[in-house]
């Protein structure tokens, strides 16, 4: 009985340990636009806006890297701007505060959701919902 106690246990110990998922470090890296909902509407990402890619530090800091084209035809794709962001783990250790700062005292805020390679950043803005998603490089 003890042998079985104990290799259940193991098992457990075993199963449990490679689910981190969700750890303050699986935020870190490179997360780069993959889909953007603006008002449950998927809106179509161009070739330049798929370039659009969040960079994310240890230290709770990181910057968005937006990409932007008027007309793909007529002007190369080329970085816009770069938009600083702050982040936090929630006390339930599987969701994140994040805020963008678009400067001038203009911020948004959201939660952020990770499943495995996903990132998914959900907010209310200026009266309009946005779920944007990107891919861990």
């Amino acid at each position: 009985m003890k042998k079985l106690l104990f290799l259940f246990t193991a098992l457990l110990f075993i199963s449990c340990s490679g689910d981190d998922d969700n750890d303050s470090k699986s935020i870190i890296g490179r997360w780069n636009l993959s889909t953007f909902l603006f008002n449950q509407e998927q809106e179509i990402l161009n070739s330049c806006d798929i370039q659009s890619y969040l960079e994310i530090t240890e230290n709770g800091t990181g910057k968005y890297y937006l990409f932007y084209s008027d007309d793909l035809e007529i002007e190369p794709c080329g970085l816009d701007v770069i938009y600083d962001l702050t982040y936090s783990l929630r006390g339930d250790g599987k969701t994140y505060t994040m805020i963008f700062d678009y400067g001038d005292g203009d911020y948004q805020t959201g939660d952020v959701v990770i499943n495995n390679n996903t990132l998914t950043f959900t907010s209310e803005y200026d009266g309009d919902n946005y779920i944007i998603t990107f891919i861990k490089d």
